[in-house]
């Protein structure tokens, strides 16, 4: 059985994708990069090259089909009608597929719906700690701070109007650690955060089935964190404090899996973000650059070399050929077509056990082809036959009708014997 087309290009499309970004999560490891802005930028630009690839690069446009008619044929006994079975495996596969993002959007509407739950359990945090409103102002962004029960970690979403939920344990901590808290939460406010994040869900979602994706995008969160972990210590001037809130939080539990907002901490990602911190790492402009021309290159490489060997596939329109002039027999030197595969007709379970036999009389055009583009029936039998005799007839091929030496379409009569064996 051979595949359809969604599925070739679906499978073409998942590898392109595979190897673009293996090579643009493994060549900056090996390239050792440690410039979080700006890989920041270059993952998110990976992701956005990754969901245009199917329309910035060539179809491989399939060939067109010659007019006619083409069956595969299965033949059976004309007594017992083995009825075989062959499992949809590709309409199963679609199915799954659609399933997966229907599930995946359910849960997302569910997080969201947590998030509210969380927040409508929460109490309004007043007044604010020191140094919280004077760090709105800095960052030109409001937001409202509430006190959640049930939450182990901050997390903040909102558009129009942010919500930054604090766990009951952020009470416990120094002021400075408190400030640093304070000062992440604004600053993804301030970065429209909360909508990067729904929009890598819904990504997510389309593109469940596939981990590069959930990979790149599990990197590109990370490189946000430590961007805005860098943009905290700037802005406070100093490291030990905010490390302390990072550690105080990592001996809370993980972060719900359904919380659709930026967490402040997961646990994943602490042992790298801590590391970034600690060792203050900088990078001079001139190797960033050389740096980030090697990664391009290899990109360019890594996805012509994929468009090429992974090639998304397009249907040729179908062409409609200009009606053929159809003879018949009568007509002035017309040779009659020669049938060269002719096929029985199968024998309906329902005639079998009605004991249905005899002739059916088709009239039946052959086109230039040696096709048949037209069967129908003059004399008709019960039980279905006459379908299967319709049918049967839009298999057989010809050698076709000829005038004056040239192929022509022509029009004849053929009898279909069904026998009771």
């Amino acid at each position: 059985m051979s595949a359809p087309l969604w599925f070739e290009n679906l499978l073409a499309y998942s590898l392109q994708i595979a190897v673009l970004a293996a090579a643009g999560i493994l060549i900056p490891r090996l390239l050792r990069l440690r410039a979080p802005r700006e890989l920041l930028v270059f993952g998110q630009a990976l992701l956005a090259a990754c969901l245009l690839l199917p329309w910035v690069q060539p179809w491989h446009r399939l060939g067109l089909t010659s007019p006619g008619v083409s069956t595969t044929i299965r033949m059976e006994s004309a007594a017992g009608v083995a009825r075989g079975f062959s499992l949809p495996i590709y309409s199963l596969l679609l199915g799954l597929v659609l399933f997966g993002i229907l599930f995946r959007f359910l849960r997302l509407a569910l997080g969201l719906g947590k998030l509210r739950s969380h927040r409508d359990g929460s109490t309004a945090f007043t007044p604010l700690p020191a140094g919280a409103a004077e760090l709105q102002s800095h960052f030109g962004v409001g937001a409202s701070f509430f006190i959640s029960p049930t939450l182990d970690g901050p997390a903040t979403f909102g558009f129009r109007n942010p919500t930054i939920l604090l766990p009951r344990r952020f009470l416990d901590l120094s002021e400075p650690s408190q400030r640093g808290i304070v000062c992440h939460e604004l600053l993804h406010v301030a970065r429209r955060d909360w909508i990067f994040n729904l929009v890598e869900e819904v990504v997510l979602a389309f593109f469940w089935f596939h981990p590069a994706v959930g990979w790149l995008v599990s990197r590109i969160r990370l490189w946000r964190e430590q961007v805005v972990d860098a943009e905290v210590v700037e802005c406070l001037g100093t490291r030990k404090p905010y490390m302390y809130a990072l550690l105080e939080i990592a001996a809370g539990k993980v972060a719900p899996a359904l919380l659709v907002a930026p967490a402040f901490l997961s646990e994943r990602q602490l042992a790298r973000r801590i590391e970034l911190l600690v060792k203050e790492v900088s990078m001079s402009k001139a190797r960033l650059i050389s740096s980030f021309s090697i990664l391009l290159v290899v990109l360019i490489l890594a996805g012509v070399l994929a468009v090429r060997r992974f090639r998304l596939k397009a249907s040729a329109p179908t062409t409609q050929p200009a009606p053929e002039q159809v003879f018949d027999l009568k007509s002035k030197d017309v040779t009659a077509p020669i049938a060269i595969y002719k096929p029985e007709p199968n024998y309906t379970e329902e005639a079998r056990v009605a004991k249905v036999q005899g002739t059916n009389i088709l009239e039946v055009v052959v086109d230039s082809q040696g096709n048949v583009s037209e069967a129908k029936v003059t004399k008709s039998l019960d039980k279905g036959l006459d379908d299967s005799a319709v049918n049967t007839l839009k298999t057989w091929k010809f050698k076709p009708a000829t005038k004056a030496g040239k192929p022509v379409a022509c029009k004849v009569m053929i009898e279909v014997t069904f026998k009771f064996f």
